[in-house]
């Protein structure tokens, strides 16, 4: 009987052990899809836009109109069961307190700064519920300066051509044309990563990818990031998290914060 027991004791704690694991890597699924839709305009458009600036306290956030990791279209937010076995304790919100910059979009002047969602989740089974780590996401928000509204109007996330070219203080002509100061033609877009290894590379299909070879290019970039003829100007930055690599023998991995900077390819006259 004594060894039954043990042999009990053994095998529960190895369906213990094996269900965390499967929820953490459910948990690591999850985000990653959550961080791809919030970073694209839909998924800004549905969560972010017209709500209030966050704060500095965190406070209660609800993804709108999910429907990525193989859920229908829904609204995601604390108590939500991501599978049977992984459920969200709270979702929050706040302003990651980083100092604000001023971009430019159609001409219209917004103050970026970086909303920072936070994901706490546990483990639910049969053999009892434990706590997952919490993860986050920073996502570039904006705010119109005149008039001040109050709330995100947008998020920084996608540059168009014509935004490109406003962005840098000059006249666009469609389809391609930027004209400030002196006649210039746009280029296209191009950014990179410092470290390198984690830049994304789906996230910004329009954008060419270039690897950085030091942290200073960042603040320096080469031509050799443009189209023969073009310089890259009006650096900006969009924050992205990924996960390290390699994970700990327990199946659980790091999450990072990084920037990718974007730089406008010009060719001036």
């Amino acid at each position: 009987m004594l060894v039954l027991g043990a042999i009990s004791a053994t095998t529960l704690n190895f369906a213990k052990s094996m269900s965390r694991l499967w929820a953490r890597a459910d948990a690591k699924e999850f985000v990653s899809s959550v961080t791809k839709y919030l970073l694209s305009s839909q998924g800004c458009q549905n969560s972010l836009v017209s709500l209030p600036i966050p704060g500095a306290t965190e406070t209660n956030f609800t993804i709108v109109g999910f429907g990525g990791y193989g859920h229908q279209i829904d609204n995601i937010s604390a108590g939500y069961n991501v599978t049977p076995r992984l459920v969200i304790d709270s979702m929050t919100i706040k302003n990651k307190g980083s100092a604000p910059s001023i971009s430019v979009r159609n001409g219209v002047q917004f103050q970026r700064s970086v909303a920072q969602i936070k994901i706490v989740m546990r483990t639910s089974s049969a053999t009892g519920s434990v706590p997952i780590r919490e993860y986050f996401i920073e996502v570039p928000i904006l705010q119109k300066i005149t008039p001040i509204t109050g709330v995100i109007d947008g998020c920084s996330v996608d540059m168009s051509v014509e935004d490109a070219c406003s962005a840098a203080g000059g006249t666009y002509t469609a389809p391609g044309t930027c004209t400030p100061s002196v006649s210039c033609e746009f280029k296209g877009t191009a950014y990179g990563c410092w470290p390198e290894a984690s830049c994304p590379s789906t996230n910004y299909p329009a954008a060419s990818k270039y690897t950085f070879s030091s942290a200073s290019e960042t603040t320096s970039p080469p031509t050799s990031m443009c189209p023969v003829g073009a310089v890259p100007t009006s650096s900006g930055t969009v924050s992205y998290t990924y996960l390290g690599n390699p994970c700990d023998k327990y199946g659980v991995c790091t999450t990072y914060t990084n920037q990718a900077f974007f730089y406008i390819c010009l060719k001036c006259n």
